[in-house]
């Protein structure tokens, strides 16, 4: 290999390791990537927003949402009602540490108001929004 030929690869190799993240410089970047999507929920959608006010919101964008619970239990929250969840999927993210990987959504947490009646989880229109968050489920074993 001539000189030439080995500064090219040198060079390529040295490129390619500054575009390189740490998991810190990726977490980061993440962080903001996650804000940056979740800030127009934030402006536009106000807790004691109904379900049904918030559900129209999504629908009225194309914005694809699922029902699940309990984000607000594994969020730390006061809440412990049986209303589900509106989540919108943001990413999977992968890390290289065990539970590296994780299923990433902005949680929409509700409160059910109706009389409860029994230990099923509900949706209905009347639920109350009670925050909005980023939510991750991490993959562990």
């Amino acid at each position: 290999m001539n000189y030439w030929s080995l500064s090219l690869v040198a060079a390529l190799l040295l490129l390619a390791g500054c575009a390189v993240r740490t998991p810190e410089q990726q977490t980061k970047h993440d962080d903001v990537h996650y804000s940056s999507a979740l800030s127009p929920y934030l402006r536009d959608l106000k807790p004691g927003a109904s379900r049904k006010e918030v559900e129209d919101y999504l629908r009225a964008r194309n914005i694809k949402f699922t029902h699940a619970c309990c984000a607000a239990t594994y969020l730390n929250s006061h809440l412990s009602n049986r209303a589900f969840d509106d989540w919108i999927p943001l990413r999977d993210e992968t890390r290289p540490w065990p539970c590296g990987t994780a299923d990433v959504s902005i949680a929409f947490v509700f409160k059910h108001l109706l009389p409860d009646n029994g230990p099923r989880f509900t949706s209905d229109d009347t639920d109350i929004l009670e925050g909005i968050h980023i939510y991750k489920v991490y993959d562990c074993f």
